[in-house]
């Protein structure tokens, strides 16, 4: 047996041998008790009270929270959480539980992590490379297709055709999707805010910077029609460095033949790879989705920002319009594209006096190495006006012959008498201006072949 005290809370009965022993279960509502303060009392809700009584419930209220626990991440945008218990006091006799969250949570550690750092995804799906499955060691990636808990941690075994759930829930703080700025927090998806803060309104504008203004850059969008469709790809749009927002949609065939290139003009796609949609494409430091359209239309789209410039270009064979495109780019100078026009040097003056004119033409060069290239590599909207400016103005010295000579003209039959002395040209000086001549010097020895007479006679004049 026991004291009629205890008995409220918890019945304690002797068997047969004499033993104590417990359900753990309390006494049944109205059995007889006795306290230091009651001498006649029976149980009500797990309490001894006088008998025939039937006190009010006490309600129960929350505690002190505890002090904020650590960071999930050390960057990223991670997790740090506290609680409390509601036992100050605890809900008695039929009292009311406390209202309210139990667990609260605030964002840390809110900075980009640094360049080259691993998906936070991919490094919790690595953890498992060191324990069995199944009695097999298998190297484990991110699973980001279709059908599975945003916030699980399901992971792929590289090199092999399955994917399994690894985790029930991945660390607080990581990414609810490739594409959103969510964070899983204790299993569910959950709002932040640009700035990785939980419950934050604050939005990102079209250049996605957290709260501004959509200064930032400038939406870039056209229909493309093939010039030469049949010759090969066609160069569509250059999209720079930093772009964001990237939609681009065929029109009337299929993306099957778009590619895209990277700025040392290498290869980075060519035709979209027979898998069911959605697709993903990891490229460019973000994400390309594969999406239908409507009338049988695809889309491939992006949010960015990519890390390296794209050249989107496309193989078509009719002159129909072929894509659709749109993006947002940075208006800042690491946006400028590897190409862009310059000025070539003047030209030589097109005569030596009285007024000529130069020209300086416009080419289009590599930014990396001011090496020409083809014309296509620069926009056509932004090409430089040609230059024309005049050249060699002086007025030209007059025709006339050094003043010891006289004007070639024909000569009379030679008459008897002294040989004739002096040898004259019959081309005027002005016709090599660079030479200067006197009375008696070999024209044929001193002028530039060009200006050479093509006949010297003797003159019998003086």
């Amino acid at each position: 047996m026991e004291s009629n005290r205890e008995v409220c809370s918890e019945l304690w009965c002797l068997s047969k041998s004499n033993r104590c022993i417990t359900n753990s279960i309390p006494a049944a509502e109205g059995t007889l008790c006795q306290t230091h303060t009651i001498d006649k009392g029976w149980c009500y809700k797990r309490v001894c009270v006088p008998f025939g009584s039937r006190p009010e419930g006490v309600d129960g209220a929350w505690g002190p929270w505890t002090p904020w626990g650590d960071c999930s991440r050390t960057c990223g945008g991670g997790v740090s959480s506290s609680s409390r218990h509601c036992d100050s006091p605890r809900p008695t006799i039929g009292g009311k539980y406390c209202l309210g969250e139990r667990r609260r949570h605030r964002s840390c550690n809110t900075d980009d992590c640094p360049p080259g750092s691993q998906d936070f995804r991919e490094v919790q799906c690595s953890e498992f490379d060191s324990i069995p499955f199944r009695g097999k060691f298998y190297t484990w990636k991110t699973y980001r297709g279709g059908g599975v808990k945003a916030c699980s941690l399901t992971c792929l075994a590289e090199g092999f055709n399955f994917y399994t759930e690894r985790a029930a829930a991945v660390v607080d703080g990581t990414p609810c999707r490739p594409d959103t700025v969510d964070i899983c927090v204790s299993g569910e998806c959950k709002h932040v805010g640009c700035d990785r803060v939980l419950g934050s309104d604050l939005r990102e504008d079209k250049c996605r910077v957290c709260g501004g203004d959509g200064s930032a850059c400038e939406t870039i969008e056209g229909v493309f029609s093939p010039a030469s469709p049949g010759a090969g790809y066609e160069e569509v749009v250059w999209i720079p460095k930093g772009s964001i927002h990237i939609f681009i949609q065929d029109l009337n065939l299929s993306l099957s033949h778009l590619a895209l290139k990277g700025d040392q003009e290498s290869l980075l796609l060519e035709g979209m790879p027979g898998t069911p949609q959605p697709h993903r494409l990891s490229l460019a430091g973000t994400t390309f989705q594969l999406r239908p359209g409507p009338n049988q239309t695809q889309s491939l789209e992006a949010l960015g920002p990519i890390n390296a410039s794209l050249i989107v270009m496309v193989l078509a064979h009719t002159e129909l319009p072929a894509l659709r495109y749109r993006f947002n780019a940075p208006i800042t100078r690491d946006a400028l594209p590897p190409y862009s026009w310059h000025y070539a040097p003047w030209t030589k003056c097109s005569a030596q006096c009285a007024g000529g004119s130069q020209v300086q033409a416009v080419e289009c060069r590599n930014q990396l190495d001011s090496s020409a290239v083809a014309p296509h590599h620069c926009s056509a909207h932004s090409k430089l006006p040609k230059r024309q400016r005049a050249c060699n103005t002086e007025p030209c010295p007059p025709d006339h012959a050094h003043p010891s000579w006289r004007p070639a003209m024909a000569l009379p039959a030679r008459r008897s008498g002294p040989p004739l002395t002096g040898r004259r040209s019959a081309t005027p000086s002005h016709l090599c201006p660079s030479h200067s001549y006197s009375a008696g010097q070999d024209l044929g020895t001193g002028c530039p072949l060009r200006y050479r007479p093509t006949s010297v006679v003797t003159s019998p004049f003086r």
